[in-house]
């Protein structure tokens, strides 16, 4: 399956160890992080153990990087892998997906031919939701004052899973209006290739949720492109978030976690990547340019970044903000080229900050 995967951690999470199977075609990943334990040898622990927390090993898929090694152990110990059982074909057998989401049973799949889907689904069971078409953008599922997909999980022992693939999923927000392209409450939500547009966010990830993301568009939202919060887990890798009213995304509140590699943030009216509240982010490798305020921001005593390799150009105040006691590693990143300074980090962050090997 192409989205089969399972972490365990290296060190500090030993109890949460899942049991490991590897699928047929699968890679086990390992990692030389020797360079990587030596050059932070000297600094606090807490900081070195949240620069250490990505480097876990795992069984992967082809077609899934191994950067989703980045995962924390009570998401892995709720991770479902779901096995498809049935599969149900939109509008050959059945009018609309919403009337496949009825009548299909836990864990099976729905397939939808190129066409424009003007409805809201309530998704309270684990499904696949696939886009035949040759292009993602010839399966739309089209919603006007109302959010597009939601996902409502009660539980973490067995959370309901939608895997998302091939789509776009676009919403016309209603004046006075808050509705989003996906809310995620509590579930795990995994998208590949889709395109998320309009709205106000557009994706929210609450209550506890995991948000896998990879190769897809989220564009042009009234508020913030991404808002991840309320103790939820957000993995991103090589997606594009631009062209939003506020920030591109949003991490918020202690609990929260969010791993961004090989990104591109872009076109945002406020900040590219900001984390607050005392959430906890690492950015690896990722492209942020052009955003109206900072590129990157961290506030708030308790929040912590790592900030490792990344591009941060042409925003219109600052390359990275770090400020009101937020804490972090800033390394090796290119800061060229924004608007007034590369790097900013206030007086009550100063001492909490590593910052070394930065180009400005």
């Amino acid at each position: 399956m192409d989205w089969l995967f399972c972490c365990q951690s290296s060190i500090k999470y030993d109890k949460f160890k899942p049991q490991r199977r590897t699928p047929r075609g699968a890679k086990l990943v390992e990692e030389d992080d020797s360079e990587i334990t030596e050059s932070i040898g000297g600094w606090k622990p807490e900081i070195q153990d949240m620069y250490q927390r990505p480097n876990v090993s795992a069984v992967y898929c082809p077609g899934i990087s191994k950067v989703f090694r980045n995962c924390h152990p009570t998401i892995v110990q709720a991770y479902q892998t779901v096995l498809v059982l049935q599969v149900f074909n939109v509008p050959e057998e059945f009018p609309t997906i919403c009337a496949a989401i009825s009548a299909a049973n836990w864990g099976d799949r729905i397939l939808v031919s190129p066409g424009v889907y003007s409805e809201t689904l309530a998704i309270f069971k684990a499904l696949e939701i696939v886009g035949t078409g040759d292009d993602r953008q010839q399966t739309v599922i089209r919603s006007t004052g109302k959010t597009a997909v939601t996902v409502e999980s009660t539980t973490t022992q067995n959370p309901v899973t939608l895997k998302l693939k091939n789509l776009s999923i676009r919403v016309q927000l209603a004046r006075g209006k808050f509705d989003h392209a996906i809310d995620n409450e509590g579930g795990v939500v995994e998208m590949e290739g889709c395109i998320l547009e309009g709205g106000y966010w557009g994706l929210l990830n609450t209550a506890a949720g995991l948000s896998v993301l990879l190769d897809c568009d989220i564009r042009r939202c009234s508020g913030y492109g991404i808002f991840n919060a309320d103790q939820s887990s957000l993995w991103m890798f090589r997606n594009r978030v631009y062209g939003h009213e506020l920030s591109g995304i949003n991490i918020q509140s202690k609990g929260s976690t969010a791993k961004l590699i090989e990104n591109e943030v872009t076109s945002c009216k406020a900040n590219g990547v900001m984390a607050c509240a005392g959430a906890e982010i690492l950015l690896l490798q990722n492209k942020i340019t052009g955003n109206g305020d900072a590129g990157i921001s961290l506030c708030d005593p308790g929040t912590m970044g790592v900030v490792r390799k990344n591009v941060v150009s042409g925003c219109g105040l600052v390359g990275i903000y770090i400020f009101d006691s937020a804490s972090g590693v800033v390394e090796a990143n290119d800061l060229r080229d924004n608007g007034h300074l590369p790097l900013s980090v206030q007086k009550d962050s100063v001492g909490k900050v590593i910052c070394t090997g930065n180009a400005a």
